[in-house]
């Protein structure tokens, strides 16, 4: 998963970095009343995300862990939720842990102005006391030249955006990159 991969990144940049590991995706394997009836079928799934956030942090602290990255979360346009205050209390639990969760990828533009809609952040990543990081475009102009709206011209329908190249801007925040509220 992607936990394996930067892992591997942090390794090599500080190697002398104890890692602690905790699953989140896990595989399930569903009963066949719910694969007939919600059409479910046997797959990794985030179903190793606890009901109480606080258990995962305070397991994390106890081994020593000083940053959590999360790359999960929930589609809640920006909504403060259960989960958010659960991190939000283990951020100020733990304070020697700096907790990371991504924004998310929920930008669109919906109202079709040009521009990317606000407040479409996902949970937990709406949480004070988190460092939420978004996702950025890179300098690959000439390996990735499309525009964001000819992959996903319903969700960039409109310049400015829709011929907004993908790769050319080291500064620029990638489209689908959830954002907060201004």
């Amino acid at each position: 998963g992607d936990g394996t991969q930067s892992s591997g990144a942090i390794t090599g940049i500080a190697p002398e970095a104890r890692l602690y590991m905790q699953a989140t995706e896990v595989w399930t394997d569903w009963t066949t009343y719910v694969e007939n009836n919600y059409g479910y079928t046997d797959d990794y799934t985030l179903m190793g995300i606890p009901d109480d956030l606080r258990y995962m942090f305070d397991d994390a602290a106890d081994n020593g862990s000083h940053i959590h990255t999360n790359s999960w979360g929930s589609s809640v346009a920006g909504q403060y939720t259960t989960s958010s205050m659960q991190t939000d209390y283990s951020a100020r639990n733990h304070s020697g842990m700096l907790i990371l969760f991504s924004a998310g990828n929920s930008g669109v533009d919906g109202n079709s102005n040009g521009e990317i809609d606000d407040d479409s952040l996902g949970a937990p990543a709406t949480s004070k006391n988190v460092l939420t990081v978004g996702a950025s475009e890179n300098d690959r102009g000439s390996q990735i030249s499309t525009e964001w709206g000819h992959w996903w011209p319903g969700s960039f329908p409109t310049d400015p955006i829709n011929s907004d190249k993908m790769a050319n801007n080291t500064q620029g925040m990638a489209a689908f990159s959830s954002r907060g509220p201004v």
